[in-house]
């Protein structure tokens, strides 16, 4: 599986459980989202690598278009 389909899968898969579980009070992590959020990030870092990640973002905004330098 390529790094940018996985990021772009583990981000949906966040997306669809903070959309689903905020309205229904199934958020254990509520009041504590900014932590949650920076380890769930830094975990991405450390698995991936910043600037794949980096790149993967990019790529997921400009549709492929963006080539590394």
């Amino acid at each position: 599986m390529k790094t940018k389909n996985m990021i772009f899968l583990l981000v949906s898969l966040y997306a669809m459980y903070v959309m689903v579980a905020w309205p229904n009070d199934l958020l254990p992590i509520r009041e504590h989202l900014h932590i949650f959020l920076t380890g769930f990030f830094f975990f991405i870092g450390m698995f991936f690598s910043l600037d794949k990640v980096w790149k993967a973002i990019i790529w997921l905004f400009t549709d492929g278009k963006y080539k590394s330098k």
